[in-house]
């Protein structure tokens, strides 16, 4: 089982600090996000393993 930890996005991008999408500069979620597939996904799975998050709007 998982902890839930709610914070704000500004919080989250402080505390975390995402690696910016170079690939496609219209990524959502402030350009954030990485797509599951083609380029995109060759880079993430490239970089070194690290904890991953999953980020849920309500």
């Amino acid at each position: 089982m998982t902890d839930t930890i709610t914070m704000s996005f500004d919080d989250w991008v402080e505390e975390f600090k995402p690696v910016q999408n170079h690939i496609d500069k219209n990524a959502s979620i402030d350009g954030l996000m990485f797509e599951t597939y083609g380029k995109e996904l060759e880079f993430v799975r490239a970089q070194d393993i690290k904890p991953h998050m999953d980020i849920h709007r309500k």
